[in-house]
């Protein structure tokens, strides 16, 4: 697939935006790609789907199809924000 990639695009984007990605799976036709984090995932489906799908049409013959997931050593799960529970005093009003 590299093959592929590298005679349509240049080096410096294939080590920057394709080198990072790992495999993970391919079954039932599927192949799983793992990119380190949602800004790769957003830029290579906005910037180079096309050229990802091409690359894999060209090296497999049978139909794959391609899903790109985001690392999950990289994604952080926050909490959300604790809202403060308690009464609080409103302010009185006074007329002048």
């Amino acid at each position: 697939m590299k093959d592929e990639l590298s005679g349509i695009l240049p080096a410096h984007t294939i080590n920057t935006w394709f080198e990072p990605i790992k495999p993970v799976t391919l079954s039932n036709n599927e192949l799983v790609l793992e990119v380190p984090n949602q800004f790769f995932y957003e830029w290579i489906e906005s910037h180079y789907r096309q050229n990802l799908k091409k690359a894999i049409e060209t090296s497999s013959k049978n139909g794959l199809i391609v899903r790109l997931i985001v690392s999950s050593d990289t994604q952080e799960i926050k909490d959300p924000p604790q809202k403060n529970l308690s009464p609080q005093k409103k302010a009185r009003l006074y007329r002048a």
